[in-house]
């Protein structure tokens, strides 16, 4: 359903067209459950108690109102009929329902009806106006009052009703003039004693000499203003402007609004509600409450609601919902960077920039030690070489990187958060026993942040004088010994194979028995069928 927010008896009341509902006050707050609702939907009259729907009536082409505690029909297909009188014309707005034939103007609202001769009808708020003979007659959804000359009431400010004449003249009931609209005129309210208008799309505010052009806006209904500011929402309701002799930006989806002397509050079209208190100094939305230290990364504090997004220049590490946001980041890269952070809600975005500083990441290289045995194998993995090293690392932020030894074609990996250090052992193959270089780098999020690199002489370690170790082995008529030196980290061996006699073949005359046994198993030859011979 459609809304609108009212104040009333110093409550602040989202109304709709349902025939009845509970009073919902957005200030001060409460949002009554369980209340019951009875409302059109479609062509059903529907009963709504805590989210549970009933329908009661159901009729094609007609429009349920409330009439006292009675729910009646206004006929809108064929002739246009309301308790049996027939009509020419109905309007709607904000819940009201006005009839008219030749005779007559029929008010329906809030379950009061309120009937007067026929004229020139126009509907602003709560103030229905018929013009006729020189006077108006208003009614406020209460009582009637008389206006003299033809025109509207546009609403009120203080105990003062404010009338437009139908040559554009805007007065107070009664009283001087306030000044001219040539178009539709809505009242908004009075701000630091001046009358504000909506007039033909455009939101003025009274000063000595005149209208003073506010702001543009396609809706009267969003706009409002009050003792101490306006709510100005643009014509295609992208940007909405807070009005207090400056201007402050960058609300959007406003659809209603009212104020009180320090709050705007705000709805959307689909009912979410904001409340902005305009009497609060505007501070920074992101503030830098420490930068990042070794293992551990900066903190902003987020003073405005919303989702926050983090720019791609910081890595988010954690985040912590208080009284307000506490988020931890780090520059992606580990190196001072101005990021952005937003915080966006449904009415509001800010884009906010901070300096984020962070130290460079330290990265040492000891103890390197290589050892080649040109005719050997390392003991512990394949090739004949190794390399021993020992980094000491100080890496900033709680994230931490990759870091990742090189040498001989092969690469180990390690994960460095703060400050520590990690001993690595890289096996690789070399075929001249010269120098070669180890590298170590610092890498993260694919990109490598430092690199660091040694060039190491390895030792040629030989074969051993040591009595070696002899083992033989045969694969049918092959017969392998191997010879094995080792010094305790590497292996020399020398294999030697030799053919001998293959032994598992009996010779036998046809037709004669054999029996083998062995392996705890039995078996007899027989005759072989046709002729004589070996075999």
């Amino acid at each position: 359903m459609d809304h609108w927010l009212t104040w009333k008896d110093g409550a602040l009341l989202i109304e709709t067209p349902a025939l009845k509902q509970p009073k919902l006050s957005l200030w001060p707050f409460d949002l009554q459950e369980g209340g019951e609702w009875i409302y059109q939907k479609g062509e059903n009259l529907v009963r709504e108690v805590d989210g549970r729907q009933e329908v009661l009536r159901k009729a094609a082409g007609v429009r349920f109102v409330r009439v006292g505690e009675d729910i009646e029909q206004v006929r809108l297909i064929g002739h246009l009929e309301f308790l049996g009188e027939e009509y020419d014309e109905v309007q709607e707005y904000l819940g009201t329902i006005v009839l008219l034939n030749g005779k007559k103007v029929t008010v329906l609202s809030g379950g009061k009806t309120w009937s007067t001769d026929r004229g020139k009808v126009t509907v602003r708020g709560k103030y229905v106006s018929v013009a006729k003979n020189g006077l108006t007659d208003v009614w406020n959804g209460e009582e009637v009052f008389t206006v003299n000359g033809e025109g509207y009431v546009v609403g009120q400010v203080s105990s003062r009703v404010v009338f437009r004449e139908k040559n554009g003249i805007v007065r107070e009931a009664g009283g001087g003039i306030i000044g001219f609209c040539g178009g539709d005129t809505y009242l908004l309210g009075e701000t630091r004693g001046r009358t504000v208008i909506w007039c033909g799309g455009s939101v003025r505010l009274l000063m000595r000499d005149g209208w003073r052009e506010l702001g543009k806006s396609a809706s009267p209904l969003s706009c409002s203003a009050g003792e101490n500011f306006a709510v100005i929402v643009g014509e295609e309701t992208t940007i909405t402007n807070i009005f207090d002799f400056s201007k402050v930006s960058g609300l959007r989806r406003v659809y209603r609004s009212a104020v009180d002397e320090k709050r705007a509050f705000l709805t959307s079209e689909d009912g979410t509600l904001g409340i902005l208190d305009v009497s609060e100094e505007g501070g920074e939305v992101v503030n830098v409450l420490s930068q990042v230290t070794e293992g551990r990364g900066a903190k902003l504090a987020i003073s405005g609601p919303g989702e926050v997004k983090i720019g791609n220049e910081l890595v988010e590490v954690a985040r912590e919902d208080g009284e307000e946001m506490v988020i931890e980041v780090e520059p992606r890269w580990l190196e001072p960077v101005v990021g952005k952070v937003t915080v966006e809600n449904m009415f509001w975005s800010s884009i906010n920039e901070v300096w984020i500083e962070a130290p460079p990441p330290q990265v040492e290289v000891e103890g390197v030690e290589a050892k080649v045995a040109p005719l050997g194998k390392y003991k512990y993995g394949e090739g004949n070489s190794v390399v021993f090293l020992k980094v000491h690392y100080s890496i900033p932020g709680a994230i931490g990187c990759s870091l990742i030894v090189e040498a001989m074609g092969k690469s180990q990996a390690f994960i460095a958060k703060g400050k520590g250090e990690c001993s690595a052992r890289l096996v690789g193959t070399l075929s001249q026993p010269s120098p070669f270089e180890v590298r170590v780098s610092l890498r993260r999020f694919e990109k490598v942040l430092t690199t660091l690199s040694k060039t190491v002489t390895p030792t040629i370690i030989n074969k051993p004088d040591s009595q070696p170790v002899r083992s033989k082995s045969r694969w049918g008529n092959v017969e392998e010994e191997r010879t094995v030196w080792t010094d305790g980290e590497f292996v020399w061996s020398a294999i030697s194979r030799n053919q001998v006699d293959y032994r598992g073949v009996l010779f036998r005359r046809v037709g004669e028995y054999s029996e083998i046994i062995g392996g705890g198993w039995r078996k007899e030859l027989g005759r072989c069928c046709g002729g004589e011979g070996n075999s």
